[in-house]
Parts: structure tokens; C-alpha cells; sequence
């Protein structure tokens, strides 16, 4: 009896560790793949630190390398005069990196490597949430493709002035500042890719309390579910918020150096700009640059508005979900109003300073980028 209670126990404990988190991470070989590029793609980028004792130190390598490609335009740009004045706009790239070096050091204090290293992990639903990564990384790749493709068509069009005009345009378009401008992208771009991939997981975390609720209908075991899902999405809010406002900052100082070029402007800092890039080129290549990462970044916002609107949403869906009609039946759940009333209370949702992005706020916010993007092109053409 003994050996049967044994064997019994043993057959529970193996159904058990089918379900379990674990084997729910299994990974075939094409989310181990996926799995392996994201990972790359942290450490290479100082995301995430390298495995070892010297691993520790790529990140501040990778702040390094940021802050050389940020200061190397602006000590050329001072040290060279004999090539005249030149447009603000252009040094968006650096002031781009300087965003991402404290982009990077606010993801390093609030060690982020707990949100997205597969050892540290806490989140469940491993594999699905693998499975995002191609759909996360297509709306970056979309953005470096436009992105370099402005590049190489206006650097193409400033040589091409260079050699008909014979305009000196060596600081205008110096090497530094080609540099800076492909860091700050690449690096931009892996962390809306990193922002993108926890915010698929909190994404997926949602829709598995929803499903698992409509499911069993245990309304104690879905307010700690709820409780759970409520700490980790204050916790990826408090770890990614830093980088989230230097994003917007870095993003909103290349609109205003672009608002500073017609305001503050001199004129003859304007005309070498149509010089060395075109009549419209000056204009369009910095604005064509920040608009592009503009957009990546509302969309970044727009997943995270919409987990405070799935959030807002599961209180709904809960509520709609009543027992089957029988005769001695009660249609006054009393503990199902009382989970839907604890969600209510617990505002969850993806919040930045204390402030819970929805998606009105960031509406608003597009249409203000839009707003100040056809102004300074009027004003430029104007001009």
C-alpha cells in the first residue's frame, strides 16, 4: 500500500511538472533562436551585462563609446571654425547619445536584467512570450530601414552639392556626425525593442488571468493572480520609467533644436544649411530623423496604453461572466463583485511617475508632434 501511495505520488508529481512553469518554457528551435538574437542584442548594447566577471564591464564600455560618439561632434564643431556656422539641428545625433548614456544607466540602477534574463525572469508564459519577439522586432527594423534610408539619400544629395558647388561642407556633414546619428539610432532602437518585448509579456499576463478565470470561476485565486499582476506590472512601470523620459526628453530636444534653427538662426548659418544639403535638404533630413523616432516612440506608448486599457477592460469581462441558469441559483455573485470591485480599486496599468498612460494622453501627444512638425516646416519653407 506503501509502494502504490508512492507510485500515485510520483505519477501527481510528474502531471504536476507538465504544467509547470518550466515545461511551459520550453523552447523549440526557433524560439531558442529568437531568444538567443534578443539576448545578443541586450548584451551587445549594454542592456543586459556580459556572463563572467568581466562581463560587468560592457555596459560601461557601451556608455563610453556613447559619450565618445556624443562628444566628438561637438569638440570638432568648436576646434574647426574655418568651416562656418552650422545649423543646431545637426548635432541631434549627439544629443541623442547623451539621452541614451542616462537612458542606459537608469535601466543598470533599477537592474532590469530581472524583467528580461531567462536565469532572473519572474514573468510566466516564457515561451509565448518568445514567440512576440518577431513582431516586436519588425516595428524596429522598420524604423532603422526608413531611418538610414533618409540617411543615405541625403548624404548622397550633400556630396552631390559638394562636388557641383564645390561648398565646403566638411563640419556641416563631418564623419563625427554621421557617427553620432547611426549610434544614437541603433541604440534607440534597442531600447523601444527592449520596452516592446516586456510589454508583450505584462500584455500576455493579462489575457491569461482573463482565460484562466472564465475557466475554473475562482474568484479568491483570481484576486491573487490579480495581486501578482498588479506587482509586476509597478515593477516593470518603476524599472522602465527612467528610460521612458529620457526617450521623450532626447526626442523633444531634437524638435526643439530644429525650432531653434528659424528662431535663433542667423542667416548666413541658414544659407550654408541650403548650400551643403539643398534648398529643402537642411530641413527635411533632421526633421524626417526626428519625426521617425517619434513615431517609434508613441507607438511604444500606444502598447502601454493599451495595458491600462486591458486592464480596464478584464473588470468588464469578469462582470459579463455569470454562472449557468439552474433553479436554486443566485445571479448575485457575491465574491465575483467583489473581484471585479478589487481590480477597480487597484488601477492597475502601465504607469509613468505615478501617471497612468492611456490612450487619450498619448493621442494627444501625436497630435501635438504633428502640430509642431507642419509649423516648422511652414516656417522653414516661409523662410
Amino acid at each position: 500500500m506503501a509502494q502504490a501511495h508512492c507510485t500515485k505520488s510520483f505519477h501527481d508529481q510528474k502531471s504536476k511538472s507538465k504544467n509547470s512553469p518550466c515545461e511551459e518554457a520550453s523552447l523549440s528551435r526557433y524560439g531558442q533562436c529568437m531568444s538567443m538574437t534578443a539576448q545578443v542584442l541586450f548584451r551587445l548594447f549594454g542592456v543586459l551585462p556580459c556572463q563572467g566577471r568581466a562581463g560587468y564591464l560592457s555596459p560601461a564600455i557601451v556608455n563610453l563609446m556613447l559619450l565618445g560618439a556624443a562628444i566628438s561632434p561637438l569638440v570638432s564643431s568648436s576646434d574647426d571654425e574655418a568651416h562656418g556656422p552650422v545649423v543646431w539641428s545637426a548635432f541631434n545625433g549627439a544629443l541623442m547619445c547623451l539621452g541614451m548614456v542616462i537612458a542606459l544607466f537608469s535601466l543598470a540602477r533599477k537592474q532590469i536584467k530581472k524583467l528580461v534574463s531567462p536565469e532572473c525572469c519572474p514573468l510566466r508564459l516564457y515561451s509565448q512570450w518568445i514567440a512576440t519577439i518577431p513582431s516586436d522586432l519588425l516595428a524596429v527594423s522598420v524604423f532603422l530601414v526608413a531611418r538610414f534610408t533618409n540617411y543615405c539619400v541625403f548624404a548622397a544629395n550633400t556630396n552631390r552639392k559638394f562636388n557641383l558647388q564645390g561648398e565646403d561642407c566638411g563640419n556641416y556633414d563631418s564623419w563625427s556626425l554621421r557617427l553620432s546619428h547611426v549610434v544614437a539610432a541603433l541604440v534607440f532602437a534597442v531600447l523601444m525593442f527592449l520596452k516592446l518585448h516586456v510589454l508583450s509579456c505584462l500584455d500576455l499576463m493579462i489575457d491569461d488571468f482573463s482565460q484562466q478565470y472564465a475557466e475554473d470561476g475562482d474568484a479568491e485565486r483570481g484576486i491573487l493572480q490579480w495581486s501578482l499582476i498588479q506587482a509586476t506590472l509597478n515593477q516593470a512601470s518603476d524599472r522602465l520609467e527612467g528610460s521612458f523620459l529620457m526617450s521623450f526628453t532626447a526626442t523633444a530636444a531634437g524638435f526643439a533644436t530644429l525650432t531653434a534653427d528659424f528662431v535663433l538662426g542667423s542667416a548666413e548659418m541658414l544659407e550654408r544649411g541650403e548650400a551643403c544639403a539643398g534648398e529643402a535638404g537642411w530641413l527635411l533630413q533632421p526633421m524626417l530623423m526626428i519625426i521617425s523616432q517619434g513615431l517609434l516612440l508613441i507607438y511604444v506608448l500606444l502598447r502601454a496604453a493599451r495595458i491600462s486599457e486591458k486592464c480596464d477592460r478584464t473588470k468588464q469581462f469578469i462582470n459579463s461572466l455569470l454562472p449557468p441558469p439552474r433553479e436554486d441559483s443566485c445571479y448575485m455573485d457575491t465574491d465575483r463583485s467583489y473581484l471585479v470591485h478589487y481590480i477597480e480599486d487597484s488601477a492597475a496599468g502601465f504607469c509613468i511617475q505615478g501617471g497612468r498612460i492611456t490612450v487619450f494622453a498619448v493621442m494627444k501627444l501625436f497630435y501635438g508632434m504633428c502640430a509642431l512638425s507642419f509649423a516648422i516646416v511652414t516656417q522653414g519653407y516661409r523662410s
